[in-house]
């Protein structure tokens, strides 16, 4: 016998009378073959012990993960082989303050796993230096098949940015892309907020937005005071459904940050599985979901590589890759 789990329900109907009363954690759709066992109560309830999995089929939620630059990257890269995206947030030139695209081939650029889609940004205020990083783009065989690109990430954090100054650069920046010959390495181009920005502040995703521009992303945590444990529908509904309020519906939607640090351990892996099931099932306008695993910068969200959130991380970035192949 066959049955297909559909969404998070831990219980599955069979008839009048007949409930499914034990279970094995499954994605959604995935199927298995199962043992049913009559109980003692005439066969009214059946206990079902899992014999073998199909291979999940997921909806396309890319996932990928962001750790510092250096040795916790190459760390990421072998404990994490199938991470479809990673954050990369430049560098400082010499006798510069604001950072610049990172040069190909070094840094988090020479790091990350080929399965990779880098999401860079930078902050330096001289759009044209995006020039000659399209001009010096490696092949793909030497290099990523594609990119994201962000000016300026979380711009409504910083003193004396604008969005009188924002919008004029970012849309110098989607008209450079536009016009260049390696435009179709780069899958998006657009902000990055955060969810705490357009949900308790109230936020307006279009002050950072210019049209052409095709991605936007939402940094979400839960938030540093929160009194219990939030819901998927806490965490999400309010700043995603802002952004389809507000944004074109050909604009690609991603989360580049995630992280939850209310529960840890084999909790906080469970809580991962229901948010990302909840984003395929209800928000499947999301494409990609980056966790933040940093020891360093706010480490409250880390786990390591060996651990339950590790383990469900790699499962689904292991079912998002081989989707795409």
């Amino acid at each position: 016998m066959q049955f297909r789990v559909r969404g998070r329900a831990r219980a599955w109907s069979y008839g009048p009378g007949m409930t499914l009363i034990s279970s094995t954690a499954l994605l959604p759709g995935q199927s298995a073959r199962v043992d049913m066992k009559a109980l003692s109560d005439g066969g009214a309830t059946v206990e079902v012990t899992l014999i073998e999995a199909e291979p999940p089929k997921l909806p396309p939620l890319l996932i990928g993960i962001e750790g510092p630059n250096g040795g916790e990257t190459q760390k990421q890269a072998v404990g994490f082989p199938d991470m479809c995206g990673a954050r990369d947030f430049g560098v400082k030139r010499s006798g510069e303050s604001q950072p610049s695209l990172t040069a190909h081939g070094t840094g988090k650029l020479k790091d990350l796993p080929a399965t990779c889609e880098p999401w860079c940004s930078f902050k330096h205020t001289d759009i044209e230096r995006v020039k000659p990083w399209l001009d010096t783009m490696p092949p793909v065989e030497k290099s990523y098949a594609s990119y994201k690109l962000t000016y300026h990430h979380e711009p409504h954090g910083d003193a004396g940015m604008t969005p009188a100054l924002y919008r004029p650069r970012l849309a110098r920046l989607v008209q450079i892309v536009d016009g260049h010959p390696n435009r179709h390495r780069i899958t998006g181009v657009g902000p990055i907020v955060t969810g705490y920005w357009i949900r308790e502040k109230k936020g307006n995703p279009l002050d950072w937005w210019v049209p052409g521009a095709s991605v936007y992303g939402v940094d979400i945590y839960d938030p540093p005071d929160a009194d219990h444990n939030w819901s998927p529908a806490e965490m999400f509904d309010p700043v995603l459904d802002r952004l389809y309020e507000t944004l074109p519906e050909d604009v690609e939607i991603c989360i580049p940050e995630y992280g939850r640090h209310f529960v840890t351990g084999q909790r906080r892996a469970d809580q991962f599985v229901a948010d990302l099931e909840y984003l395929a099932s209800e928000h499947p306008r999301v494409t990609r979901l980056n966790f933040y695993c940093n020891p360093v910068d706010h480490p409250q969200f880390y786990f390591p590589a060996t651990s339950p959130e590790a383990d469900v991380a790699r499962r689904w970035m292991a079912a998002a890759a081989a989707a795409r192949r």
